[in-house]
């Protein structure tokens, strides 16, 4: 399974999953995802693993209340495999943006 596929899989059921970019002006709720990879676990001057340094980004009116949420997101995401997130709250007047960062490793084939 790829790790966009994973991601959203992981999230859908709370709000829709957007790699990169939503286009959708439509949605009041959403998520929206990006990952930068790098080699870990050398062996031979060949890496081992892929680690993904992942950000995933909530956005939803100013209004809600997002406690349960937030600790909901963590769960689900150390629950398939991810190390536990770090958190930011980079709200704004417009809505509120909350931050989401882990890692995640997959071996390399």
């Amino acid at each position: 399974m790829s790790l966009n596929t994973l991601i959203i899989k992981t999230l859908n059921d709370i709000a829709p999953v957007y790699p990169d970019v939503c286009n959708d002006d439509s949605q009041e709720r959403y998520f929206v995802f990006n990952y930068n990879s790098w080699g870990g676990e050398f062996a031979d001057d060949e890496p081992e693993h892929d680690i993904d340094f992942v950000q995933i980004h909530f956005f939803c009116p100013l209004k809600e209340n997002t406690v349960s949420l937030r600790n909901t997101v963590k769960k689900r995401l150390r629950d398939a495999g991810f190390t536990h997130p770090s958190y930011t709250n980079i709200t704004d007047e417009t809505g509120q943006h909350l931050v989401f960062e882990c890692e995640y490793a997959e071996a390399v084939e």
